[in-house]
């Protein structure tokens, strides 16, 4: 019956949206283990919890993907902190979470409306759906480095960008595009 419900809900939303849906929202924040192992074969690649961590790292497993946390919880006040992060050596994630009818439910808008504020004209933010999310970083985990680490080849079909740093002789530290398919010299 799961998986049957599963499909279903699936092809009503690949009807409404034209692509193939591959991720899930566990409802009511309710799963277990056995629904773990069993969206990756439905074709689900991340599943969102409504358990919220107040960090900003990325998902360790994206089936069980734990957002920073919903709209109605300090939002704002983390929205701060994020910004406020100067570490240059991760990748720093914001999840935010919520229904958008909970806005007239709770009256609180203002919210939703400051946080855009924020983060508006933020040219070093990716504002991205958590597929893109998760695409991006199995093509990160696709690159190809040589042993001497000065080449790097990229046989996604997407671009990746990586930081290189003084290690492999760059002075400053720099941000390089890695182009799909492409072979880059990192020195």
């Amino acid at each position: 019956m799961m998986v049957q419900q599963i499909f279903d809900d699936r092809r009503r939303l690949e009807d409404i949206v034209g692509y193939a849906v591959r991720g899930f929202a566990y409802p009511n924040g309710q799963h277990n283990p056995a629904l773990h192992r069993l969206l990756p074969e439905l074709g689900i690649a991340y599943a969102r919890t409504t358990t919220s961590t107040r960090d900003f790292l990325l998902p360790s497993t994206p089936i069980t993907w734990d957002p920073t946390c919903h709209h109605n919880e300090q939002l704002v006040e983390l929205a701060g902190a994020f910004l406020d992060r100067a570490k240059s050596q991760y990748l720093d994630l914001l999840y935010v979470w919520g229904h958008s009818i909970d806005f007239d439910n709770d009256d609180n808008w203002h919210v939703i409306e400051e946080f855009a504020s924020m983060m508006r004209g933020r040219h070093d933010i990716w504002f991205a759906t958590n597929i893109a999310i998760v695409d991006y970083l199995a093509a990160v985990e696709r690159l190809q480095y040589t042993a001497a680490c000065n080449l790097v080849h990229n046989p996604s079909a997407s671009s990746v960008w990586i930081r290189v740093d003084a290690r492999l002789g760059m002075q400053p530290p720099r941000i390089v595009e890695i182009p799909a398919g492409a072979t880059v010299s990192l020195h």
